[in-house]
């Protein structure tokens, strides 16, 4: 029963354009947790900005700790290969 009401607050957030910072296991190596952090974008917000799958994206931090994390799209579309990944403008 607590999970559905967690489900619905959360649901609820993301309807009205807040995002959650969600933290998730990476990895683990040599018994040594590497987590990475992820931020849902709803998709409202996706299509006012015009975004679309595979853009890139560069994240900047104003202020330090307690300011504005700004995530702009840069030109170019990326294109995994083998070992690395080509950016195309």
């Amino acid at each position: 029963m607590i999970i559905n009401i967690n489900f619905g607050y959360q649901t609820y957030l993301y309807n009205s354009g807040f995002m959650i910072l969600q933290r998730q296991l990476a990895r683990r190596y040599k018994g040594k947790k590497y987590l990475k952090w992820t931020v849902t974008i709803p998709p409202r917000g996706i299509a006012q900005l015009g975004w679309q799958h595979g853009e890139v994206l560069k994240a900047t931090v104003i202020g330090g700790r307690g300011g504005k994390l700004v995530v702009e799209a840069v030109s170019g579309r990326l294109r995994p290969r083998r070992g690395y990944v080509d950016i195309i403008p």
